[in-house]
């Protein structure tokens, strides 16, 4: 299985639901192929390829930022630029498009799920079932405790912290 390798910081977009492609120089699979998604190597999620547009950097849009886990076509620019300085407009990318099939290591981005859950708590208006959801998670008494947690009750705790991202960053 072919192996598509992450910056930490978008594993939890991923996780969540936010970011469904990624850009890149190269193409790195097919349509319709199972890759595993990683971070520094450490496998955290296995998906499949569901399509590739192959765009100049020019005729990126808002619209492919957003897919990508960015707020603008220019924050995704700069983001890209730090991974390959020497693209310029006329240059070809290929957008992959993924879709998660399961998450095999939570233990990836626990932290950041911690961090995630916490300002949840303190800072998001959560029905009394999504609080409590949040708190169980946060109050196991160690990391197994929480990953044993996450794997039991992934589909609820990923809901509930999608809603705290989008809450949060859109207001």
């Amino acid at each position: 299985m072919k192996r598509i390798n992450f910056d930490k910081r978008y594993a939890l977009l991923i996780a969540l639901g936010i970011k469904q492609t990624t850009i890149r120089n190269k193409r790195k699979a097919e349509v319709g192929e199972k890759v595993m998604l990683t971070v520094n190597d450490d496998a955290f999620a296995e998906a499949h390829v569901t399509d590739i547009e192959l765009v100049t950097m020019r005729k990126l849009t808002d619209r492919h930022a957003q897919s990508d886990g960015f707020e603008s076509i220019k924050s995704l620019k700069k983001a890209l630029k730090k991974y390959y300085p020497e693209l310029s407009e006329d240059d070809d990318v290929y957008i992959i498009h993924f879709r998660v099939d399961r998450i095999i290591n939570f233990g990836v981005i626990l932290d950041e799920l911690m961090h995630l859950a916490s300002l949840g708590i303190k800072f998001v208006n959560l029905e009394s079932d999504e609080r409590e959801t949040l708190l169980t998670f946060l109050k196991s008494v160690n990391d197994k405790e929480r990953l044993d947690f996450l794997r039991e009750n992934h589909n609820k705790v990923i809901k509930v912290l999608r809603k705290v991202y989008d809450k949060l960053l859109r207001g």
